[in-house]
């Protein structure tokens, strides 16, 4: 049981340790190696969501990826209505080539995110939100 997670779990690893060793972030020690092995056991199921866009003269690379976000958004409100707790991570390391070949992505394809999946211990509390107007602006006349 969780095989395919403990799989994740070192591609993962290695993708983490593979995108330290390419650029000019600190090598992760080998506890954070271990820690991010781990991650996929945290949850019984973890959904990626891969975006695969079509190619085409009249295809926007843009909206495709924005469709993509609105997929993930629908995909975390019936997890919400069915009672289950989800929560979205990746982080750069997941774009990365040790992880491609694990998901055997195509060259157009890319992580959206990685939807972690389950029955929370406790109840969460609810987000700070700021003001819609800090977030909005009105550019009509």
């Amino acid at each position: 049981m969780g095989e395919e997670r403990a799989k994740l779990g070192e591609a993962m690893s290695e993708a983490l340790a593979a995108s330290s060793s390419s650029s000019s972030i600190t090598a992760p020690t080998q506890e954070r190696l271990i820690i991010e092995k781990n991650k996929p056991m945290g949850a019984p199921v973890i959904i990626v969501l891969i975006s695969s866009p079509k190619i085409g003269p009249n295809i926007v690379a843009q909206e495709e990826m924005v469709a993509a976000g609105a997929a993930l958004q629908n995909l975390l409100l019936a997890a919400n209505s069915l009672g289950l707790s989800t929560m979205v991570r990746s982080g750069t390391h997941v774009y990365s080539e040790p992880m491609r070949r694990y998901l055997r992505l195509t060259p157009q394809e890319t992580v959206v995110g990685l939807v972690y999946l389950g029955q929370a211990a406790e109840v969460p509390s609810a987000g700070r939100r700021a003001d819609l107007a800090s977030k909005v602006e009105w550019r009509g006349t």
